[in-house]
């Protein structure tokens, strides 16, 4: 006679499999993505500014690339005119005239040389692909670091001595600026 063997797993495997997962999720976390989600625009997250306990290789990283790295990038952006407005329907201009007509001088050579066979001019093409472009975002340069601060906030921000960095506020009255009409009583 032949024995019939199960090919789904015992109860006793799926409970061992289940806490095994947990109790080694909890001690070495998930492995911090490497890529952004695809078609997604990169962001900082709500929390941004927060620095949980925990967290704070992360979040110092994340602050020394948005200061230097981001904001670099965005300066070049400005001066290129290619920054977007925070509010809809506004038009700014470039910051520096001489060097949005330069980029763009780039840019057309470019697509022109595009096409065509490329002559052997490697330092000039190192010098293109650093110019900014119109749909460039500032925080790219930034990505890992942003993946990684989110990563140890997600985990940090649920435990008890870092709830209060994600919790509302209220300024008491006294405290608070006062307004003209109040000054006059």
């Amino acid at each position: 006679a032949k024995a019939i063997h199960s090919t789904t797993p015992s109860l006793t495997t799926k409970v061992t499999t289940i806490i095994t997962t947990m109790v080694f999720g909890w001690l070495f976390g998930a492995p911090v993505p490497k890529e952004w989600p695809e078609g997604q625009p990169v962001r900082l997250p709500p929390y941004f500014p927060v620095q949980p306990k925990g967290c704070e290789q992360p979040s110092q990283q994340l602050f020394e690339c948005v200061a230097t790295k981001a904001t670099t990038k965005q300066r070049e952006l400005e001066n290129a005119g290619f920054h977007k407005s925070y509010y809809d329907g506004s038009v700014q201009p470039p910051r520096d005239e001489k060097y949005a007509k330069y980029v763009r001088e780039q840019q057309q050579q470019q697509q022109q040389v595009a096409g065509a066979a490329a002559p052997d001019k490697n330092d000039q093409k190192e010098e293109v692909a650093t110019l900014p472009r119109p749909d460039e975002n500032p925080l790219e340069q930034c990505t890992l670091d942003i993946l990684a601060y989110q990563h140890c906030c997600n985990r940090a921000l649920k435990k008890k001595q870092n709830w209060i960095l994600t919790e509302p506020f209220r300024v008491q009255k006294e405290y608070r600026y006062s307004t003209t009409q109040e000054k006059q009583h």
